[in-house]
């Protein structure tokens, strides 16, 4: 498919529409329709999806979101710094240049600040598209729409099969290229389709029919010398209701119809159900996690529309302003500059099991719990699926993980960042410094009282980053004399760092003083220096070598020490 021209998205809508067989002011999918140009899924959009930009590679991150046509203060006391999230287009808030202060990625890039814009690219409202809204809005297996107004009324998400929303996305996305961003943060990019409150989160969303027209060709493919007999002994389909070979897979009047199929055996409340035997082949969507690997007809849909997005976003920019721009999203994506990972509760990202990103006990922080082993799962996650770019966590809101933050005592903010922050740099990822979001009523860091802070501490991964860009990670076991010590090893550019990180936690850190660190090292060391950010300057440490190990006197271990090993 050559590259759709969206000089006017309204045309690229019309267009889509028309050989949908549909009116755009449709108010419900109908049966005898005919989708035609479906994509191959197993061939790739053309085009390079790939970055080959360097602005990504930064040692910090900061998250700040504030309305399209204002500027964060708090971000310009910083520099040389990647802005993660900046904008977010919203309803119809960000649809035209004029809602935009373009002055804002000039002002951030005279401070060597990467510029990351975007917006939601899932959530959709009647507001911003009248006319398409009722085609673009995915349905239910019972063919109705899904309203979201747990997260505000009037809130539905989007098909991203249908062509037309893909195109309204990439325009607005393409305004703000035009306007000098850096980059786009297409958050929520597949959607999750829970069916929400509606459906208790049981996946009941996703069957419009551009899915549906999607999911024959899917079949057909999947199955090619099937015949209709063959199609209704493995999956119990009906002579009225079959996959058709000889018919387009977009007609869904006389092919396959798989949202009548749920409704005919009684799973169009639960299409998940293990009794449904195309359940699994028409796969389930794992919000913010786009892995490649998988192969269910949903995840090759999603996998297929966002590299067909990305890789236009990226081209456009090449042709209209020679430029490389950073793309990223919320979760684990493939094609992407970083990963920008939000936490929040519900996630199953420690095996399955949900993790507390921020960890408390009788309502303070825990900071004697770890994250090193989370963090590291993450990391080798992010590596599988999107290869060596970087991992960046950010507090992602609204959510109670957030507001966990928020009810933190000032020094209880500082030692979240003090500890939790410096493990994730210590093995291998970054995390993304607080400053704003745009929910009224929600403090700033300068409002918190942390900006100052958090100023400081940024200085120090600056200072140091050769270190977190430019190592990685080894399975070197760490053994200390004390316990409630995260130990862990980095290598690279011809150098050994040993990080320490402290759990040692009672509403306050509890500095470990006069213990050892053990590492196994091939040969003895010919200095070791600490640094860190909890102590101003650089000091030599005492350090045997024997057999194949080093062992290093720490003095004092306040939150985080790195330790260079030369």
């Amino acid at each position: 498919m050559n590259r759709r021209s969206l000089a006017s998205s309204c045309a690229a809508l019309a267009a889509s529409l028309a050989v949908a067989g549909c009116s755009t002011s449709s108010s419900r999918h109908v049966e005898d329709r005919v989708i035609e140009n479906l994509p191959d899924l197993s061939v790739p959009p053309p085009g390079d999806p790939h970055g080959h930009a360097t602005g990504a590679r930064k040692a910090v991150y900061l998250f700040s979101q504030i309305e399209s046509d204002r500027q964060d203060p708090q971000v310009l006391e910083f520099s040389d710094a990647v802005l993660m999230r900046a904008w977010q287009k919203w309803d119809r808030w960000g649809l035209s240049s004029s809602d935009y202060d373009f002055g804002y990625p000039v002002a951030a890039r005279a401070r060597g600040i990467t510029f990351v814009a975007g917006g939601t690219a899932s959530v959709v409202f009647r507001d911003e598209a009248p006319g398409p809204f009722d085609e673009w809005a995915t349905r239910d297996a019972q063919g109705n729409r899904v309203e979201h107004r747990y997260i505000v009324p009037g809130a539905h998400r989007a098909s991203l099969a249908h062509p037309g929303y893909r195109a309204h996305v990439l325009a607005y996305l393409e305004k703000q290229i035009d306007g000098g961003v850096d980059g786009v943060f297409l958050d929520e990019a597949n959607a999750g389709y829970t069916g929400g409150t509606r459906w208790s989160w049981n996946g009941n969303e996703g069957y419009d029919d551009w899915f549906v027209a999607a999911f024959n060709a899917f079949l057909l493919d999947w199955h090619p010398d099937f015949t209709e007999a063959d199609w209704i002994a493995a999956f119990g389909m009906t002579r009225d209701n079959v996959i058709r070979p000889g018919v387009a897979p977009g007609d869904l009047g006389r092919n396959f119809h798989y949202r009548r199929y749920l409704q005919a055996n009684g799973w169009d409340q639960w299409p998940g159900d293990p009794r449904n035997p195309l359940a699994a082949t028409f796969g389930y969507v794992e919000a913010n996690r786009l892995d490649p690997a998988k192969t269910s007809f949903r995840d090759r849909a999603l996998l297929y529309y966002w590299r067909e997005m990305v890789t236009e976003l990226r081209e456009y920019a090449r042709a209209r302003h020679g430029k490389e721009i950073l793309v990223t999203s919320n979760g684990l994506f493939p094609f992407v500059d970083f990963n920008g990972f939000g936490l929040y509760e519900g996630n199953r990202d420690d095996d399955g099991r949900e993790v507390t990103w921020v960890p408390l006990r009788d309502g303070h922080l825990d900071g004697s719990r770890s994250h090193q082993a989370i963090y590291r799962k993450l990391r080798a996650r992010s590596r599988a699926i999107s290869g060596d770019v970087p991992l960046v966590l950010f507090l992602d809101w609204p959510c109670r993980t957030m507001n966990d933050y928020y009810a933190l005592s000032v020094q209880e903010k500082e030692d979240f960042w003090r500890i939790y922050a410096a493990e994730a740099y210590a093995n291998g990822l970054f995390f993304a410094f607080h400053l704003r979001t745009t929910i009224p009523g929600e403090p700033t860091a300068t409002q918190s009282l942390v900006l100052e802070f958090l100023k400081q501490y940024a200085a120090f991964f600056q200072a140091n980053a050769a270190v977190y860009t430019g190592a990685e990670p080894t399975d070197a076991a760490v053994a200390t004399s004390v316990p409630n010590v995260a130990g862990s090893v980095s290598a690279g550019g011809g150098k050994t760092y040993l990080h320490l990180v402290n759990h040692n936690y009672d509403r306050r850190l509890l500095p470990q003083l006069g213990f050892t660190a053990r590492v196994p090292l091939a040969a003895a060391p010919s200095a070791v220096t600490l640094r860190t950010p909890d102590a101003a300057g650089e000091r030599t440490l005492a350090f045997t070598w024997s057999d194949g190990s080093l062992t290093v006197t720490v003095d004092r271990l306040e939150a985080y020490d790195l330790i260079l090993i030369e």
